[in-house]
């Protein structure tokens, strides 16, 4: 009997070829990412930046621009309004104290000055009127005061004689008569002592009037004064010794009150101001030793002050100078400081790389012997500053590594340079 063979299905023979597809692919890929691994990447030697690990004294420094500005600086601005005459000097232009910079003009504090002066002379003549008619009136006073003691003195003579022939009993002389005298005596007294009082009033009162005149003297005196002060203060002058540094103004044109007209710097005080990284002013400090280069000339200093806010990724470091400044010193001008953060003995260091972050793990080609090829190899970095960094672990003396971008091969374990 015939046996009867069963068909193997057509569908599942057909379902195993993607997953076998499936695989091969990813045989593939793996192979050629082994071979990508291994195989290596061709670099020109002349496009890598190469250097070599040393042993040695390790100094961390940061680096940054800046200018040399003046310590001491002044703005010369306008005490009043007025409108711009003549400039006598330019920037850069050396002036001593008290020498004359801009002169404004203003026709009306001109005109009060006059017209207080005149008011000022005014005012003296009529005082001194006042004063001889207060005066004549105190004479006139004093006339008065002589005739009422000489009509009491008469009286009085007039009443002790009659007084004398009353004791003695002489009947020339009536009652009534005596009576009258004694009368007239007091009477007189009275108006005497009352012309007295009278004049000390007076003398009271004429005081009075010259201390009123005086102080509206004065006060008109001091509106002149500040008038005539307003009038000085359109010529403006230097108020220290220095250099003009900036004179914001033109010829005609009209400034107000409390206007800037010129900044006066101290040439022979300067000071530093150089831009620090953000990420690299943590390791700034006070009184840190620092290196100024202007280019003809190196200049030591140190750190004076840290500005306490960032602004755009920068943090503005001033430097004071602890020795005399070259000749070629002068505000304004372009300098790069070198700050010496400190001094690492019995280090390995290199340059740094590109790539490089200091206190961290990363990962560096490392060159062969032969120098022909460079691996991929992990590196602990220590302390670094611009342009060098401190090797803690991965690297010995005399090593060579790429410092330049390795990001093109930066998949390839393994590069070949030639």
């Amino acid at each position: 009997m015939d046996k009867v063979r069963k068909k193997r299905s057509r569908f599942k023979r057909w379902m195993l070829l993607p997953v076998v597809g499936l695989l091969c692919a990813m045989a593939l890929w793996g192979y050629r990412q082994i071979n990508k691994q291994y195989a290596g990447f061709n670099v020109d030697r002349d496009s890598l930046i190469i250097g070599e690990v040393q042993y040695g004294s390790f100094n961390v420094s940061v680096r940054g621009p800046g200018v040399l500005l003046p310590l001491h600086e002044r703005w010369v601005a306008s005490r009043v309004a007025g409108r711009v005459e003549q400039l006598n000097v330019k920037p850069g232009t050396f002036v001593k104290q008290g020498e004359t910079i801009v002169v404004m003009v203003n026709p009306q504090l001109t005109q009060q000055v006059e017209e207080l002066s005149w008011e000022l002379k005014a005012m003296e003549a009529k005082h001194l009127a006042d004063r001889v008619l207060l005066e004549s009136k105190l004479l006139d006073q004093e006339t008065v005061i002589l005739a009422a003691k000489m009509r009491y003195d008469k009286n009085a003579l007039k009443l002790d004689a009659e007084t004398e022939l009353v004791t003695i009993g002489n009947s020339t002389v009536s009652r009534i008569d005596y009576l009258q005298s004694k009368l007239d005596v007091a009477q007189q007294q009275q108006a005497w002592q009352i012309e007295v009082r009278r004049l000390e009033k007076m003398r009271q009162n004429f005081e009075a009037q010259v201390h009123a005149a005086k102080a509206n003297y004065q006060r008109l005196h001091q509106q002149h004064r500040r008038a005539v002060e307003d009038v000085e203060a359109l010529t403006i002058t230097a108020s220290i010794d220095g250099v003009v540094q900036d004179i914001p103004v033109e010829l005609g044109q009209r400034v107000s009150v409390g206007t800037n007209l010129a900044l006066i710097g101290q040439q022979d005080q300067l000071y530093a101001q150089v831009n620090i990284a953000e990420t690299q002013v943590r390791q700034v400090s006070l009184d840190q030793a620092v290196t100024v280069d202007t280019r003809n000339n190196l200049i030591k200093g140190k750190v004076s002050r840290i500005a306490p806010s960032v602004n755009d990724g920068i943090v503005k470091v001033d430097i004071m100078f602890t020795q005399p400044l070259p000749a070629d010193a002068r505000p304004d001008l372009s300098v790069d400081a070198k700050i010496a953060i400190e001094q690492i003995d019995q280090a390995l260091f290199v340059r740094r790389p590109t790539y490089a972050k200091a206190d961290q793990l990363n990962n560096v080609y490392k060159l062969s012997e032969d120098g022909k090829s460079a691996f991929r190899h992990d590196v602990y970095f220590g302390t670094g500053s611009l342009s060098q960094i401190q090797i803690k672990e991965g690297l010995n003396p005399g090593d060579q590594v790429i410092l330049s971008d390795s990001t093109p091969w930066q998949s390839y374990a393994e590069i070949n340079i030639y």
